[in-house]
């Protein structure tokens, strides 16, 4: 990523195909334009802070790219609203937390992250979904704030692939009531949990919309 005033910038064309894209194909979605690519912004995450090629979409094939042709992949373009107008909600619960797992967490720490005023907690675990099935006191402690009320979203650490609870470290989290991020990126997944949380729905709507598919930010 060089700045836009240098003169060997990659911002001028990362601009222009953005402007190509947002004037002259339909895309009814949020999406990042970089290095020639078309990623889903839900399923974007960025790969390398040096490198031009800086972003990129592990869990999702690319909506389109910019190799000579430009090239839209429209079978994976989500439809748009038709002839409903663009809802747009401000209203995202702020008390929401991000919680990655590391050997030599605290109880403290983790304690604090569950604490009140806390509503939803983005928990970053190891592989495909798992911590240490022995941590008898961190799944108290899970446990204690899914009864409270507080919807924990289980997301893995790794870059790509799916949170399945195939050992049994994975299966105790599952067994607590915590959800399965899927294959959503922790930062999707705090947002989408903002969003839910910020409705005024019911608490069990509330989970179940955080297992939907909602804006291909999960593989269906």
């Amino acid at each position: 990523m060089i700045p836009i005033y240098e003169t060997r910038t990659d911002g001028r064309n990362n601009f222009v195909s953005s402007l190509i894209i947002s004037g002259c194909y339909k895309i009814p979605e949020v999406c990042v334009v970089f290095a020639n690519k078309l990623l889903r912004g839900n399923r974007t995450v960025k790969v390398n802070c040096n490198s031009l090629d800086a972003f990129d979409s592990p869990n999702a094939p690319l909506l389109g790219t910019f190799e000579g042709d430009i090239i839209i992949n429209n079978f994976l373009v989500r439809p748009g609203p038709g002839a409903r107008p663009l809802a747009v909600t401000g209203e995202f619960q702020m008390n929401v937390a991000s919680l990655r797992i590391t050997p030599d967490m605290s109880l403290d720490l983790i304690r604090s992250a569950l604490a009140e005023p806390i509503m939803g907690v983005v928990l970053e675990s190891y592989g495909s979904g798992n911590i240490p099935s022995n941590w008898t006191e961190i799944t108290s402690l899970l446990r204690s704030a899914v009864n409270r009320g507080v919807i924990i979203v289980n997301c893995t650490q790794c870059l790509s692939g799916s949170v399945a609870a195939i050992y049994d470290a994975g299966a105790v989290l599952s067994d607590l009531g915590v959800l399965s991020g899927s294959d959503m990126t922790s930062e999707a997944a705090y947002t989408k949990l903002a969003y839910v949380l910020g409705t005024d729905l019911p608490h069990h709507n509330k989970i179940e919309l955080m297992k939907m598919n909602l804006r291909g930010e999960i593989t269906a």
